[in-house]
């Protein structure tokens, strides 16, 4: 029998065809992806979702490849490099234009001036020594590394090509190539509708505000003049010889082994060969989720030689739409892995997982979850008591306070740095610090990289669980026998206001503490008398017995983040772990309360 309601087509159901007319491309993307994901869509509709998806695709680079438009969003430099939104912000043209700012800036009179922060004594030694180029696994990643070229050669800029890499692997091939600075496309952790520019000078951290305020202002009065862009052809970047020798106007080069080389030379704790061998014969089980990004192959070549058997990979291949979800490192996302690890016989295992450029990392086992609030720590414990590592422990500012303690016990001749957020702020006190960590997953041990580095941070993680001998779960608990219980959340709230504006109606509304001021938070009924208040990046408000609450702005979205943290000491009785977890629970409720009332 004929049958009377033939099912429409998918792109008309979800309403695609329309959406692509009005160049709607990510809105399109977004239609498409709970199709393509979904587990229980059947197989038919999936494949017509996979052609959907590929149109979009191919509309979008379309568009990418010739918009004129200025960013959607005005261009600033955020804690981690430029981001904004694929067509909307990121465009061939787009990212032209801030390299021709960053070279007009660098190379010109204004960049005699920051020859410090930048660590090159002139123009004519940046152009020799030339840019440390990559891009992560995001969508026209090599379109848009191809159009930087294409400007920075122009200038008389050398490039370093590294191809898909990730920001540990692009700090270590600065360091190896003797580059005088980095341009990295990658939004990092966000979802896949962003694009990043992520610009670090010589000692391969992340570039601060003296640097990146000339060149946003720069990009800027392109932008607004439509000013002409100083590049190379296509076809003169393609007729380029790839040529390995360093005096090379262009070459290539292999990040992997670049960061290899670079281990080898500056962490002694750190030792491969030493690894792979101990993983091999004490038969431990290996998990390790890329999440589609750029750590793709990455940790099978740093670990030749390991037992096949031994290593467990998830999301081996890249995709521009990373599964349909947001692939952060999070509790949340690590579950998956640990699905995997519940069924393995092995005693010791570890399980990791980086973000898309490689610089987060969260690690643990069956049950053990190591946030970079409890692992930085460890990190700290396993570098004193195991390699002899001494030195300050630093941290930012709204990170757990296990830092502190952490200090205290294994590093008593050494200081607690405490600094505002991001780890441009962290990174000068890289090089005398056991181990430099922030809340939001990133760390760098002494003598390594002024950036962030998951995959150092997922190798620390093995080699601590083989030397020790000991689970993740059982470093969490002498971790926690030796510290104490630090109960930390953080949560992001959303409301109306967004940049200046939240952050000016933050400290009105939280600007009142000060020393001394007993504060009532119902439901604990212990005193919360404030011992101090940070105002430094939002508003930090310590009390007396350790616990304490922060609040501060996004700088790219209508949200705030709030941070609370309760403790109780090492020795305490259950009733008081218990406390201090109901403790954490009222507090962020109250904060949470009263952060609404500061958005209105």
């Amino acid at each position: 029998m004929e049958d009377m309601h033939p099912r429409t087509s998918l792109a008309a159901e979800l309403g695609v065809e329309e959406l692509l007319k009005q160049g709607r491309y990510l809105a399109a993307l977004d239609q498409i992806i709970p199709i393509l994901y979904g587990e229980v869509t059947p197989s038919p509709r999936r494949q017509e979702a996979a052609a959907l998806r590929d149109r979009a695709l191919a509309a979008l680079q379309a568009y990418m490849t010739t918009a004129t438009h200025p960013p959607r969003t005005r261009m600033k430099f955020g804690t981690s490099g430029w981001r904004g939104l694929l067509g909307e912000d990121f465009t061939l043209r787009n990212v032209m234009r801030v390299t021709q700012g960053l070279c007009e800036v660098l190379l010109g009179p204004e960049g005699a001036a920051l020859a410090g922060p930048l660590q090159i004594k002139d123009a004519a030694e940046m152009r020799e020594r030339g840019c440390v180029l990559a891009h992560d696994t995001r969508f026209m990643g090599p379109q848009m590394c191809a159009a930087i070229s294409r400007v920075l050669l122009a200038h008389g800029v050398r490039v370093i090509f590294i191809g898909t890499a990730t920001t540990p692997e692009v700090s270590a091939a600065l360091f190896e190539t003797g580059a005088a600075f980095s341009l990295n496309l990658t939004p990092s952790h966000n979802p896949y509708s962003y694009h990043g520019y992520k610009f670090n000078p010589a000692d391969g951290g992340p570039a601060t505000g003296e640097l990146t305020g000339p060149i946003t202002r720069r990009a800027n009065e392109i932008f607004d003049g439509d000013l002409p862009v100083q590049a190379i052809s296509e076809d003169e970047l393609a007729l380029l010889p790839k040529d390995p020798n360093k005096e090379a106007r262009y070459r290539e080069a292999d990040p992997i082994a670049l960061y290899r080389q670079s281990l080898q030379k500056r962490l002694p704790f750190l030792d491969l060969p030493r690894l792979i061998e101990g993983i091999n014969q004490l038969g431990m089980d290996l998990y390790i989720d890329n999440g589609y990004g750029a750590t793709t192959g990455k940790y099978e070549a740093l670990l030749q030689g390991i037992d096949p058997a031994r290593l467990h990979v998830l999301h081996k291949a890249p995709e521009f739409l990373f599964g349909g979800k947001n692939r952060e490192p999070s509790a949340e996302n690590f579950s998956e892995l640990q699905r995997l690890m519940a069924g393995s016989p092995a005693r010791l295992m570890v399980g990791v997982m980086n973000d898309g450029d490689g610089d987060r990392f969260i690690g643990g086992g069956r049950q053990a979850v190591l946030g970079m609030n409890r692992f930085g720590p460890l990190v700290v414990r396993y570098l004193t008591e195991e390699h002899g590592v001494r030195g300050d422990v630093t941290r930012s500012l709204m990170t757990s306070h296990m830092a502190d303690a952490a200090q205290r016990r294994y590093q008593p001749d050494g200081k607690l740095n405490e600094t505002r957020v991001g780890f441009q702020f962290l990174k000068p006190h890289i090089p005398t610090s056991v181990n430099s960590f922030e809340e939001s997953d990133g760390m760098s041990p002494k003598g390594w990289s002024r950036d962030k580095d998951g995959i150092c941070a997922a190798l620390l993680l093995a080699a601590m669980v083989l030397e020790t001998g000991k689970t993740a779960e059982e470093l969490s608990d002498l971790l926690e026998t030796e510290l104490g219980s630090f109960v930390f959340e953080r949560r992001k709230i959303v409301g109306a206001l967004s940049g200046e504006a939240l952050a000016k109606a933050i400290t009105a509304h939280f600007g009142g503490f000060v020393p001394g001021q007993s504060v009532a938070v119902p439901g604990i009924v212990r005193e919360m008398c404030v011992d101090r208040v940070d105002t430094r990046d939002g508003i930090k408000v310590v009390f007396g017995h350790g616990w304490w609450f922060g609040v501060r702005a996004s700088g790219t979205e209508p949200a705030a983040r709030i941070y609370v943290e309760t403790y109780a000491p090492p020795g305490a009785s259950v009733k008081l772990r218990a406390l201090a977890e109901e403790g954490k629970d009222h507090l962020h409720a109250w904060a949470k309360e009263e952060l609404m009332k500061a958005m209105g």
